[in-house]
This record gives structure tokens, sequence and C-alpha cells, in this order.
């Protein structure tokens, strides 16, 4: 009942809550927590691999960005590792790259390029500075 409503779908809010229960889990040594985190991993890397041949990127060398929570948890081996070996069965054209900034500056470097078309280093640089002084937060 807590993560299954009465019509018998996930609510998928409560799945995504019980994430850092999963990782601390499997981080003390619990095989269904392992299973669970290898089996993400699995299915992660099969749903990169549909987008992947949705943009014809099949044969092109391009970065992978592993962003959002569920890739810098605690523990996040087993999942990464899963999905690095499944993907490399369908592509191994790509390389794991970090991130030059974080999701909130990568969003809105996204807007400042779809309103004007380009966005020039320094824009980047002035965006990624008031980030780090936090100077989103003070106004």
């Amino acid at each position: 009942d807590v993560v299954y409503s009465r019509n018998g779908r996930p609510k998928v809010d409560r799945i995504a809550g019980l994430a850092p229960a999963v990782f601390e889990e499997a981080r003390a040594g619990d095989s269904l927590a392992m299973k669970i985190l290898k089996q993400a991993g699995r299915k992660l890397a099969c749903t990169t691999w549909a987008v992947i041949e949705k943009l014809q990127m099949v044969n092109a060398e391009f970065p992978l960005l592993l962003t959002g929570g569920i890739f810098h948890a605690n523990f996040q081996e087993p999942l990464i590792n899963n999905f690095e070996k499944t993907l490399t069965r369908f592509c191994s054209t790509y390389y794991i790259k970090e991130p030059e900034y974080p999701p909130e500056i990568g969003s809105v470097l996204i807007g400042l390029r779809k309103i004007h078309g380009t966005v020039n280093s320094n824009i980047r640089r002035n965006l990624a500075k008031s980030w780090e002084e936090d100077s989103f937060n003070n106004g």
C-alpha cells in the first residue's frame, strides 16, 4: 500500500523516496538492496541506449554526463558499474564526463541558447561565479 496505489500503479514519489534507504542498505551489505541497484543500473543503460538510437548517435563519439541524485548518492558503485557494463554492450563510442556546471546553471544556459542562439564564455563564467557566490539565493 505504501508503494502502489489502489489501481496498482506505482506511486513514483514514494518509490523515489525509498532510494536513500536502498543505497544505505546496499552499503551495509544487504543483498536485495544490491540487486535493486544493479537492476536499476541495467534499466537506466537500456533507456540511455534507446535515446542514443533515437538521436542517431550510435556510431558517433560523444560525452555522457551522469547527472542527478541517483548518480551522486552515497554508495552508487553497483548502479554505475552495471550501467556502464550494460551500456557498453550496446555502444562503445561514449565516454563519461563530469558536468561543467551544476544542473541549475545548465538550465539557464539552455534557456539563453534558445533565446539568443548562442552563449559566450563570459556569460557562462559569470553565471558559474554567481552560483558559487550564492548570488542566486541572496537576490
